[in-house]
């Protein structure tokens, strides 16, 4: 093989490189992120809980204290 062929060659092979590198990085960023969001949904299903919690404690308190106006 002539010098200029066995560049060319290393060239691929480190550019295949990096480009396995990159998508393994890519399905760890992605898996990361589904992770996350996973947990964010968690957490936005807690605090609807507790609005819904709250909302029905403002009614309950609206109804005994209308109790207390009669």
């Amino acid at each position: 093989m002539k010098r200029k062929d066995k560049r060319i060659v290393v060239v691929c092979i480190v550019v295949l490189m990096f480009l396995i590198i990159d998508f393994f990085t890519a399905i760890k960023t992605y898996m990361g992120y589904n992770k996350s969001k996973a947990s964010g949904n968690e957490r936005w299903k807690q605090v609807e809980e507790r609005i819904v919690k709250i909302e029905t404690d403002i009614e309950n308190l609206k109804v005994e204290v209308d109790g207390w106006k009669n």
